[in-house]
């Protein structure tokens, strides 16, 4: 079988190779595959044992590592004999292992120690490393000539866009050179195969919503309730919004900088590997606790409409805009995040609010709390303030301000 020549599934390899260079003197590499097959003589009823050899040579370059290979049809158990001649065609060394299996659409490695240098009288001494056995031999990933795609829409979208050379299919190698996937999910239980996608950087897998007045949000009508992106490891942007995922493992994903998983229903999200965090929308789940001091470099973060009782944000010094409305926080400090311009922590249960570090803050929605006091007099680049429905005593200001102010009418508004 030559290289460009289209095979079936029911093939196998067969790769004998080295870690070492080869030395010089070394020109070529004979193998042979021998086997004992039994056969009974029709008329006399006796049972023969046939030997039957295929043999293959392939030449050798000083300097390269050893690694041949061929493609041979399943078999039973064989003898594979080894032989490194020199530019003559005479044996430098041989050897052979029993038992060598093979097994349709997989490869069989032999590996092992071929060359070794004999320091002590400066020649090259070749030698057969004795434990090079049937232990040496195993099994690897299957050759695919396409990969298998469980979900018939999924793999639908993907053919439509990614199959270059037409044949239905999506190969390795067509998947290798897709850097961006984007589908709707609606009509999408699996994403299996997404695992050929080594080089992927975004992937967008959506469902649509609509709004739900009984639970007052959106509902999400995408069918994934399970994504395994353990391979995609260059996944740099992942949106997975409006689906029915239950649990997301991203600890493989160390690139990932832009996380958008809202509108399904995670109670627990692991972000401890993700250090590159930029930007987090993880809200309306079912969150109770979520971990963000490894995440050092968020600048966004959006987890409103959670279960989140306590939100510690202390490592999160890069935070500019902070959505954690509609959760059950009795108190919030930001006394670490200096750069933070927008905050909406409305529909908690905050009994106060400590904003006198947060001189950039320009907009502020803290209605529906618990506050009894409010001082914004070192909040100077304010715009917009709502602190509707807490029972606001008093207001502290600065003086001069002009931002608009949505507030109790009973509160009073004290100048500091």
């Amino acid at each position: 079988i030559t290289s460009g020549t289209e095979l079936s599934r029911a093939v196998a390899m067969l790769k004998i190779e080295s870690d070492q260079t080869i030395p010089t003197g070394f020109a070529s590499i004979q193998y042979s595959l021998s086997q004992n097959v039994s056969s009974i003589n029709l008329l006399t009823g006796e049972s023969t044992i046939n030997s039957y050899g295929t043999f293959f040579s392939n030449p050798l370059t000083a300097g390269e590592t050893l690694s041949v290979s061929r493609y041979i049809f399943p078999c039973d158990p064989f003898t594979c004999s080894i032989n490194l001649l020199d530019q003559n065609g005479n044996p430098i060394t041989n050897f052979e292992v029993e038992n060598v299996e093979t097994q349709k659409n997989v490869q069989t490695i032999l590996k092992g120690d071929f060359f070794r240098e004999n320091a002590s009288s400066g020649s090259l001494s070749l030698t057969l490393n004795q434990e090079w056995d049937a232990d040496k031999i195993y099994v690897v990933e299957p050759m695919l000539t396409a990969i298998p795609i469980a979900d018939a829409n999924f793999k639908t979208n993907l053919v439509s866009n990614f199959d270059t050379d037409g044949d239905g299919e999506i190969s390795i190698t067509e998947a290798e050179q897709v850097d961006s996937i984007m589908i709707m999910t609606n009509n999408i239980r699996s994403l299996e195969g997404i695992e050929y996608f080594t080089n992927l950087t975004y992937l967008s897998c959506i469902g649509t919503s609509a709004w739900d007045s009984n639970s007052n949000k959106f509902i999400g009508h995408g069918s994934l309730t399970s994504i395994d992106l353990s391979k995609n490891t260059q996944l740099s942007e992942l949106v997975c919004c409006y689906n029915q995922l239950t649990e997301l493992d991203l600890s493989n994903n160390t690139r990932l900088a832009d996380l958008s998983c809202f509108g399904n229903k995670l109670s627990l999200l692991n972000l401890t590997n993700n250090t590159f965090l930029d930007t987090l929308e993880c809200y309306n789940n079912s969150l109770t606790e979520l971990d963000l001091s490894n995440n050092t470099w968020l600048s966004y973060f959006s987890c409103h409409s959670n279960q989140l009782s306590q939100l510690n944000l202390n490592n999160n010094t890069q935070l500019t805009g902070l959505r954690c409305y509609g959760n059950q926080l009795t108190q919030l400090n930001l006394s670490n995040n200096e750069e933070l311009t927008w905050l909406e922590c409305y529909d908690n249960q905050l009994t106060e609010l400590n904003l006198s570090n947060n001189i950039d803050l320009n907009r502020l929605e803290c209605y529906n709390n618990s506050l009894t006091e409010l001082d914004l007099s070192n909040n100077i680049s304010l715009s917009s303030v709502d602190c509707t429905d807490n029972p606001l005593e008093a207001i502290y200001i600065f003086e001069g301000y002009s931002f608009t102010l949505d507030k109790p009418e009973t509160t009073q508004v004290v100048v500091k």
